[in-house]
């Protein structure tokens, strides 16, 4: 089971290596669980940032459409909970 799981991301990594993120984004869109949810991100010592989660842009930048327009979120520990 490893062994083929290894092989998987394998070819995953390949792909990355040619096409950047650009190449997984529509797997990513397709699973991603707040895709066009109501959220809230919340980061440290930041108020909750409040939008629609719009998916992700061509270098994996999490897409919050807020009511002053579209921010790219690019942090490592941001927490999405239901608005």
């Amino acid at each position: 089971m490893l062994a083929a799981i290894l092989g998987q991301l394998a070819a995953v990594l390949d792909d990355f290596t040619v096409n950047r993120f650009l190449g997984l984004k529509i797997k990513w869109q397709r699973y991603h669980a707040w895709q066009d949810q109501a959220v809230q991100i919340l980061g440290d010592g930041e108020d909750p940032k409040r939008g629609r989660c719009l998916g992700v842009d061509d270098d994996g930048a999490l897409l919050l459409e807020t009511a002053t327009g579209i921010e790219r979120i690019f942090s490592g520990d941001v927490s999405l909970r239901r608005a």
